[in-house]
């Protein structure tokens, strides 16, 4: 049965659903205990769990998962009951947590806005670990109201999250008007993020307002190898989902293979991060001539890269620089090919290097030029006897 239709309408196959007030007056009443399943939340930059998320488990003979259970209780007028009981009895599970660790856990508007929570809250005075995750299903008329009550959370030490960020138009208002401090991207996002740049931009484009908002993103629904290395890749610091761990009655830890796994791919980052600072920017240039002018100009400029009609690195040989060479005829203007349609397979980096000798790298500028379509980082500077014209290299002799 859908938990759309009415819980007193249910057909004889699903009579676990129509005794559901039945089960929902001993959930409420205490006589059958409220479980649950911890998921970890993993630190992807230090391969160890960060926190856990605490996912309800009703009893198996309701047959129906959590959230339709909260919507046949809101059916019945008492899902606001329920989510007390819910939150109350996670609370009470914090004394399970490892140290430094934190426990998130899902509560919605309507509930956060009732005065049975006001009731849980006067009842726990410290909130220090505690990440309340509000959920994106319903939708916010006044924000003022929500923002005083979640001033308090953060008065007792806790902190707030945004569940599902992205799924829908409630989560993003979520995000501007609440300015959490974790930003879970909904499994949209995470799906084949390695293969689909679109997703890949939105989960930097997200990382980007997070940063601003001083927030944390968590990735929620890593199920692939291949998508937490993107992930990873992207930059992005907390990760959950069934590759890293799945839900356990017990917190338990990062499996052994998983923390060598994410090590692994934090030393392979670290090491290509160190490389940068041996690399430096250059500037790009259209003409060869533009190129050579700001050699002339700029004793600084170590490198040109000298683009062609398709902002692509050039294939073609430049002339070298008059100031070096006295053979006129290497002055002499060349005519340039007729251009072509489409751009050339696979063109040869061409780029002007000034000759001098070895120093100090300017390290990390790590800028983007104008009209650059390839990365514009360049590696120290070779020895002379390295630098020559049939390289696609001019020599700077002075």
């Amino acid at each position: 049965m859908k938990a759309s239709k009415s819980v007193h309408g249910a057909s004889s196959d699903n009579a676990e659903i129509s005794q559901f007030p039945f089960y929902l007056d001993r959930i409420l009443s205490g006589n059958d205990p409220i479980v649950f399943h911890y998921q970890p939340i993993v630190d992807l930059s230090r391969g160890i769990v960060a926190g856990y998320e605490a996912l309800v488990r009703f009893p198996a003979v309701i047959g129906q998962p959590p959230d339709v259970c909260f919507e046949i209780a809101g059916q019945l007028g008492k899902r606001i009951d329920l989510e007390e009981a819910v939150s109350r009895a996670a609370l009470q599970s914090r004394s399970l947590l490892p140290p430094n660790c934190f426990l998130s856990i899902n509560m919605s508007p309507a509930f956060i806005l009732s005065d049975q929570w006001l009731e849980l809250l006067a009842s726990t005075p410290d909130l220090s670990g505690v990440v309340v995750e509000i959920t994106e299903g319903e939708l916010i008329a006044d924000y003022e109201p929500i923002r005083v009550r979640l001033a308090m959370i953060r008065s007792l030490g806790g902190s707030i999250a945004v569940d599902d960020a992205g799924a829908g138009y409630a989560s993003l208002k979520h995000v501007v008007e609440i300015k959490p401090s974790f930003i879970k991207l909904d499994r949209m996002f995470i799906s084949n993020c390695h293969t689909d740049r679109a997703k890949a931009a939105l989960i930097e484009m997200i990382g980007r307002v997070a940063s601003r908002l001083d927030a944390w993103i968590v990735a929620e629904g890593i199920e692939t190898e291949p998508e937490l290395c993107e992930l990873m890749q992207l930059g992005v610091p907390l990760g959950q989902g069934f590759y890293l761990g799945y839900p356990h009655p017990q917190m338990q830890s990062l499996p052994e293979e998983k923390i060598a796994h994410i090590l692994d791919r934090v030393q392979a980052h670290n090491s290509a991060s160190d490389l940068r600072k041996y690399l430096q920017p250059c500037p790009v240039h259209s003409s060869p001539g533009s190129a050579q002018s700001l050699m002339a100009e700029d004793l600084a400029v170590d490198t040109v890269v000298v683009t062609d009609q398709w902002n692509r690195p050039s294939h073609r040989r430049t002339p070298p620089h008059p100031r070096h060479h006295e053979d006129t005829d290497a002055q002499r203007p060349r005519r340039s090919p007729a251009p072509s349609p489409n751009p050339p397979r696979d063109p040869p980096l061409r780029s002007l290097r000034r000759n001098r000798q070895p120093g100090p790298i300017p390290g990390n500028r790590l800028h983007r030029p104008p009209n650059a379509s390839l990365p514009r980082l360049t590696p120290a500077l070779p020895k002379r006897s390295q630098v020559s014209t049939q390289h696609l290299h001019v020599q700077r002799l002075d």
